[in-house]
């Protein structure tokens, strides 16, 4: 039988889409059809569930089980989460800018999540471990960090001021800023978007930019080939673990 290993180019394995991922892949719970068994693992469709044509709809997009299409084994690995290949990536995003490395900061800057714990935990076990491999090889003067949480209105506002404090702080004592995205394959919109709190498209640090107060870097994909040794990583692993989610009946 043929065995397939999905890699969520993703940054947070703790969020929902790589939640309908699995739910995709794993064996529907009987009596239950809108949660999935993943390795063990009970998955609740983290959107809208569809009991007439069995689909998930998360965040606009339709979600199929994958056993309606094919008899093949799958597993899922984790998303990046925290991994020194990354740190290596981001790394070499600073240094692109880099000319006086014992005179800047280095902003890792993240989506980030609406919920505050999955946000913290994020910020506290993955983002915080990126700084300090980036300090350590790349001799910074600080590498500090935050997370954007540009999808949620409510939450955007203090993120986005926290990261604008760190860059008017630095500015003022001289640093250079880099803000180094860590992202997959895109800047955040806030470099396009003005700072007016009573307007939830303007919730951006356009005006800081224009200022010159900090350059902007890369996200992780902007070389197409920076995440390949990850990917292998994550390959290896979960064949030499060889766990399978199997929804066909015991024979």
């Amino acid at each position: 039988m043929d065995k397939i290993v999905v890699v969520p180019l993703y940054l947070n394995t703790d969020s929902s889409t790589v939640d309908v991922l699995k739910w995709s892949i794993g064996c529907e719970v009987e009596g239950e059809p809108s949660k999935a068994n993943y390795l063990d693992e009970t998955v609740e469709c983290p959107g809208e569930y569809n009991e007439q044509n069995d689909f998930c709809n998360h965040m606009g997009a339709i979600h199929r089980r994958f056993r309606s299409f094919s008899d093949i084994q799958y597993i899922a690995t984790n998303a990046i989460d925290y991994h020194p290949d990354i740190s290596n990536v981001l790394l070499e995003r600073a240094q692109e800018f880099s000319t006086d490395p014992s005179n800047e900061i280095v902003l890792l800057v993240g989506h980030g999540d609406g919920d505050d714990a999955i946000d913290q935990n994020y910020r506290d076990n993955v983002m915080a471990r990126f700084a300090n491999d980036v300090k350590g090889m790349g001799g910074f003067y600080d590498v500090q960090y935050g997370t954007i949480r540009e999808d949620w209105c409510d939450k955007r506002v203090g993120a986005v001021q926290e990261i604008r404090d760190k860059i008017n702080t630095a500015v003022s004592e001289g640093r250079t800023v880099i803000w180094v995205e860590v992202r997959i394959a895109s800047w955040t919109n806030a470099h396009g978007q003005e700072w007016d709190t009573s307007d939830c498209t303007k919730l951006g640090t356009k005006d800081l930019l224009d200022a010159g107060k900090y350059i902007r870097a890369n996200y992780l994909l902007y070389k197409p080939t920076s995440l390949a040794a990850w990917v292998v990583s994550m390959v290896n692993d979960a064949v030499t673990n060889n766990l399978y989610v199997n929804c066909l009946p015991s024979e």
